[in-house]
């Protein structure tokens, strides 16, 4: 992390006469950081503190819902990245769903609202993302590799504040789907929730037990399944479906 000192020796060594490049090369510092620099004055008052605390940031700005729903589509499809200076939380979904696109968004910024939150296209994939010091401090389970190659799990923290409706929400929204099968002149709904990580699975089947909502786990597939009446009429009315987003969500 870049501090107020570098950019103040940068100040001064452009005020005697180097260059952009020259003064990269003395402070060994990229760059493209040396120009932004000298055009805008960065606010290191946003640098993260040391004795930032993730639960009293939600909880004082009642964002316990919107977090909820964001850490399940982190953990879902969304993988958070360092940069030179700051990190990056990177959320995919399918471009189709517009409304949850724009809900999503929403949310993003709901959670960080001093933070500018973006999209890029990716064939039928949309990718949004947004930049900010505190993504490791709020979403502890950022490591290196991917998910399902090491152990996740909520910290107690987590546990304390999480509301399990928008936490399966965004899991859901993630890495789930629903369906109609018809067979003969039947028809039957059903939601499942794929993904390759174990312990994934049991954080959505665990929101599911405190919801009482009846679940099939399908191992060999990675699957959790929903499919009895009972529960996914309670689902569709909990959560909707990726169609129907703004109709049933009350974040």
């Amino acid at each position: 992390m870049r501090t107020e000192k570098e950019y103040k020796r940068t100040i001064d060594l452009k005020n005697v006469g180097l260059n952009n490049c020259e003064i990269s090369r003395v402070l060994k510092i990229p760059r493209t950081t040396i120009n932004d620099w000298i055009i805008n004055k960065p606010n290191f008052n946003k640098c993260l503190q040391p004795d930032f605390s993730p639960q009293d940031y939600i909880k004082q700005k009642k964002l316990t819902n919107t977090y909820s729903y964001i850490l399940g589509l982190y953990l879902g499809d969304g993988y958070i990245n360092k940069s030179e200076r700051t990190y990056k939380l990177r959320i995919f979904n399918d471009i189709q769903y517009f409304e949850l696109n724009d809900f999503i968004a929403l949310e993003l910024q709901k959670l960080f609202p001093d933070n500018k939150v973006g999209f890029v296209k990716r064939g039928r994939c949309l990718e949004i993302y947004v930049y900010s010091n505190k993504l490791p401090k709020i979403f502890p389970q950022n490591g290196k590799g991917r998910k399902h190659t090491r152990k996740i799990k909520l910290s107690n923290w987590q546990k304390d504040i999480i509301s399990p409706k928008h936490l399966l929400m965004g899991l859901y929204h993630s890495d789930g789907c629903y369906y109609v099968n018809n067979v003969g002149k039947y028809s039957y709904e059903s939601y499942c929730f794929s993904n390759t990580s174990l312990d994934i699975h049991k954080i959505f089947q665990n929101c599911c037990d405190v919801l009482e909502i009846n679940y099939t786990k399908t191992k060999k597939m990675m699957e959790t399944q929903i499919r009895k009446r009972e529960s996914v009429e309670k689902l569709k009315k909990m959560i909707g479906t990726k169609k129907e987003i703004l109709l049933y969500c009350d974040i």
